[in-house]
């Protein structure tokens, strides 16, 4: 469905437009456009409602600590690949990665990593700086495609069913700009379907257990100076 169909539907279920009517380069139609742009910003910019995963790989400069990735809401996993051999690396929060002690002179493999939502992305940190340019993958929530215009066929990057959800939506934003009500029926369909887009993707909430015996997976300080990173 292109941006247009959309547009018009949401002026008529809104009731600011008659069904036979459709409005494009009409001052409607370029209000609706502006305001589905915005729609789709205000998911990318929550990270709620966003229908897709995304997976983003980029390559370790040796030495470096910080990354800009572009596509992503949030980031969720990441790991790092060595020959042939995908290691995962342990997300810490803020206070930890910034505010524990640690040497600043360590080159080796990443065993700990944190990100932050900045202008345009995300930082991504690794902590040892990597050694080399080790490939590294990051999944998180995608971003959706914004600054559409008319023609913009969203079947390319979003489902039907989400689309049909964008039309409730935006008819609901246009009737606040407009300073009108929405229709009863209009408003009980977006409520439904906004429960519904609640639970489009849950995030991981399985507890991960460590022991305080030995066994952990991750890499350590003690690894990096005998074993090199390399765990049996």
């Amino acid at each position: 469905m292109k941006a247009v169909e959309i547009i018009n539907r949401a002026l008529n279920v809104s009731g600011i437009l008659a069904r036979t009517l459709e409005a494009e380069d009409d001052e409607e139609g370029v209000d609706g456009l502006f305001w589905l742009n915005r729609l789709l910003e205000e998911k990318s910019a929550t990270g709620k409602q966003l229908p897709y995963y995304g997976h983003i790989s980029l390559t370790a400069i040796p030495g470096q600590e910080s990354y800009f990735v572009t596509g992503l809401v949030n980031a969720d996993v990441l790991t790092f690949t060595l020959q042939n051999v995908r290691y995962s690396v342990r997300p810490e929060n803020r206070n930890r990665y910034f505010g524990s002690s640690r040497a600043e002179n360590i080159v080796s493999l990443p065993y700990k990593w944190y990100w932050e939502r900045v202008n345009g992305g995300l930082n991504v940190y690794l902590y040892f700086f990597p050694a080399d340019a080790y490939d590294i993958q990051i999944t998180g929530l995608a971003t959706l495609q914004t600054n559409i215009d008319f023609d913009t066929d969203l079947d390319g990057f979003v489902d039907r069913f989400y689309q049909n959800f964008l039309i409730y939506e935006l008819a609901e934003t246009l009737c606040i700009y407009y300073k009108i009500s929405l229709p009863p029926a209009t408003m009980q369909k977006l409520v439904k379907l906004k429960k519904e887009m609640t639970y489009i993707n849950l995030p991981d909430l399985s507890i991960v257990k460590r022991s305080l015996l030995g066994g952990d997976g991750t890499i350590s300080y003690a690894q990096v100076n005998i074993g090199k990173g390399w765990a049996p």
